[in-house]
């Protein structure tokens, strides 16, 4: 019976996340403007009214953000996409 500290042999240990609770946290580290027009294939005045009007990224970037920021070691807080 495995405990809430045993692993299954060959996987790799839990990991943890550091938080982001900014749009402006999770632009630097994604890498500024261009590099977030790029990950969302959007306009880069779209991109950019994320940061500068509407502190919040829209609720269909979630997944493609949030993973990407995971392969980087980070994690966004939903709250930025309006979700609570």
């Amino acid at each position: 019976m495995l405990t809430s500290e045993a692993r299954v042999e060959g996987t790799p240990p839990a990991r943890r996340f550091r938080g982001l609770r900014t749009v402006e946290e999770v632009f630097d580290v994604v890498g500024g403007k261009h590099a977030m027009r790029e990950l969302t294939a959007q306009k880069y005045t779209t991109v950019c009214n994320w940061l500068a009007l509407y502190k919040r990224f829209p609720p269909r970037f979630y997944l493609r953000i949030q993973n990407h920021l995971k392969r980087e070691g980070y994690i966004a807080d939903p709250g930025l996409f309006g979700m609570e």
